[in-house]
């Protein structure tokens, strides 16, 4: 009996423990492990569900659709945050209210809305009766065919004016938008704006529903900021340009100044007269002869006197004469020289060199008295 007793002591003891650590758990892991905790909310909280989710065609917003509307106490501009696993992944805001669903618009993520995410109201939306006129839909009553006109069951009893901009809905999907061009107490009759169907009228259809609301208009949408943009970016590579040609005339400018140096320099050089090479005679040969121009060595014929062993052996005014008795000829005075040191009698083989190629011609010194 007494181990019985003690055994259920035991039990209980450890049951209790276990039920202190529970909740212990229970109350600090929350805190702990909650990277974005549920943000307070009233005891009067309306709580809804995710039904859709949607993309406006007007501005590309993120829209969703919720289980909750009038019947529930929603309002235009109420807030609701969008939870999932009591961690918060985005904000919401209405901007249409029906009897049993409204439609938010996303104004904060954290994450991806989902399907069937709950959605807690934070923040309630103000409820004057002139903004639930204002947000009250009306409907599409006529949609004559082959036009792009509507009449509407809205007016300037609901806060209507010409140039306001409705939002066409059919079965809570926008659809297009129109513009009223002119109103009447009960009715009004707008031109269309922007649509998402195909083009063929009537695009939209007798009971679409039409919504004016501030969070709902459409944003202006500049057509021509593209094109300005285009058109910035061209006047920029133009500049660039322009600068690039502007450093390309200089650069050009520059160099026509050199080129104009270089050709004044050249003309100067040509006016100049022509340096002549001094010629010597050389009365053995009956030439006149001249350092070569074209050969390194050798010398070059200038005159050749009439009678002479030259003319004889046919050498010509322009012809070199390279090579002396098998000896290669440095100048005009090296030749005169050797040659006033043969004795008489002797033979001089000679080389030159003319328009038809190199020959050889040979003379023999004559004696002093053949001289006489």
């Amino acid at each position: 009996m007494k181990q019985n007793g003690m055994n259920r002591m035991t039990l209980i003891s450890s049951l209790q423990r276990a039920a202190l650590s529970a909740l212990f758990l229970t109350c600090i892991i929350p805190s702990v492990f909650a990277d974005d905790p549920l943000p307070p909310v009233s005891a009067k909280a309306t709580t809804a569900r995710v039904l859709e989710l949607k993309v406006d065609p007007v501005d590309q917003s993120q829209l969703v659709l919720l289980d909750r509307g009038l019947r529930h106490g929603v309002a235009n501009g109420d807030v609701f945050a969008i939870l999932r696993n009591e961690k918060k992944i985005g904000q919401a805001k209405v901007f249409a209210v029906f009897n049993d669903i409204c439609s938010a618009r996303l104004i904060k993520r954290n994450g991806t809305v989902k399907k069937g995410d709950v959605a807690v109201r934070l923040k309630k939306g103000k409820t004057n009766a002139k903004a639930n006129t204002k947000s009250r839909p009306g409907k599409v009553t006529a949609a004559p065919a082959n036009t792009d006109l509507l009449q509407i069951s809205l007016g300037t009893q609901d806060g209507l004016k010409v140039g306001d901009i409705l939002t066409i809905y059919r079965i809570n999907t926008a659809v297009g938008t129109v513009r009223v061009i002119d109103c009447r107490k009960n009715r009004c009759t707008a031109r269309y704006l922007e649509y998402v169907l195909p083009a063929k009228l009537p695009i939209f259809r007798v009971g679409d529903l039409a919504r004016r609301s501030l969070s709902s208009q459409p944003k202006k949408v500049d057509p021509n900021k593209g094109l300005r943009k285009k058109a910035q970016s061209i006047m920029k590579d133009a500049e660039r340009i322009r600068a690039q040609a502007r450093q390309l005339e200089a650069q050009a400018k520059a160099l026509r100044d050199q080129a104009r140096k270089l050709e004044e320099e050249a003309a100067a050089l040509t006016a100049k007269k022509a340096v002549t090479i001094p010629s010597v005679f050389i009365p053995e040969l009956g030439v006149a002869v001249t350092s070569s121009k074209v050969f390194a060595t050798g010398v070059q014929i200038v005159r050749v006197d009439p009678g002479s062993v030259s003319e004889r052996a046919g050498l010509k005014k322009g012809e070199v004469i390279f090579q002396f008795n098998d000896k290669k000829i440095k100048d005009a005075k090296a030749l005169l020289k050797d040659l006033q040191n043969l004795k008489e009698g002797a033979a001089a083989k000679f080389s030159v060199m003319g328009e038809n190629g190199p020959r050889a011609f040979r003379i023999r010194v004559k004696s002093s008295k053949e001289k006489k």
